[in-house]
């Protein structure tokens, strides 16, 4: 049987808040399910992201797209284009 795929986009600290527990069951299932990190990059330093990453415990992010501080519209169209091309390759499940 072949595992699902699963991708979990994360940008802000909310979501890295609220998707922890979800990522943690999904990974208790790792002989069905793949669970990939995406991670948009918006928050980069580490009072603002990485110490989220250490305190709920989720492993380090299989994607970083690096979009950083810039205004909105620039954020949302290099989050689409960049998160596109890697579903396009990863083709998960959900």
């Amino acid at each position: 049987m072949s595992k699902k795929k699963i991708v979990v986009g994360l940008g802000t600290r909310p979501e890295l808040i609220r998707f922890a527990p979800l990522i943690e069951s999904f990974q208790k299932f790792s002989k069905t399910l793949e669970v990939k990190i995406l991670h948009t990059g918006q928050h980069y330093s580490y009072e603002m992201d990485k110490v989220f990453f250490e305190q709920l415990k989720l492993t380090e992010p299989h994607y970083n797209l690096h979009v950083g501080s810039t205004n909105p519209t620039d954020q949302l169209s290099q989050i689409v284009s960049k998160s596109g091309e890697i579903l396009s390759v990863e083709k998960p499940d959900l």
